[in-house]
């Protein structure tokens, strides 16, 4: 069954990029993927390392992608939501997946309708964050869209980005 907050009479892919989008990102926010969260004193050191792996590589591609410097006073912040929302995409991305090929019966339909499905979900996702402001809040709403979508494998195929200029592979979310 769909979630109650999902509208029924809209595809799958237009209610996980946009609502599927906000509950990942609770739910990365819960698990404490954020920079620094006293919660994670309870993790192992295997999880505090994936953590830190997969901060580094963020960091990375989103130098590598052109974005300024953090700013030095609010970069906790800032990185905290880079993860939750990277996190929060790949969530909603998974669920969407899952839901689309449970409901597309045949191999054939998932693979002749999955590709507008997916511009769909990643058009509804950066729409989520639109704004005419450029201002910072922790983030930009152009990071808010661009830097969550680029670790997204399936972003980068779909729009033939070319991964090795923009950090390599993606990173683990």
């Amino acid at each position: 069954r769909d979630p109650y907050l999902y509208i029924y009479d809209v595809p799958d892919y237009f209610n996980y990029g946009t609502m599927g989008a906000l509950l990942g990102v609770q739910l990365a926010e819960i698990a404490a993927v954020g920079v620094k969260d006293q919660r994670q004193s309870t993790w192992d050191n295997w999880s505090l390392n994936k953590h830190g792996e997969m901060l580094q590589c963020l960091l990375r591609r989103r130098k590598l992608l052109g974005f300024p410097s953090f700013n030095p006073t609010t970069a906790d912040k800032q990185q905290t939501h880079l993860l939750t929302l990277s996190v929060g995409a790949r969530l909603a991305y998974s669920g969407l997946k899952n839901a689309f090929r449970r409901k597309s019966r045949t191999v054939k339909v998932f693979n002749d309708y999955w590709p507008e499905a997916l511009r769909v979900f990643f058009t509804r996702f950066c729409l989520l964050w639109c704004s005419g402001s450029g201002k910072a809040d922790p983030l930009t709403p152009r990071a808010k869209c661009i830097l969550p979508l680029y670790n997204i494998e399936e972003f980068g195929e779909l729009y033939e980005c070319d991964v090795n200029s923009t950090g390599g592979p993606f990173c683990p979310t």
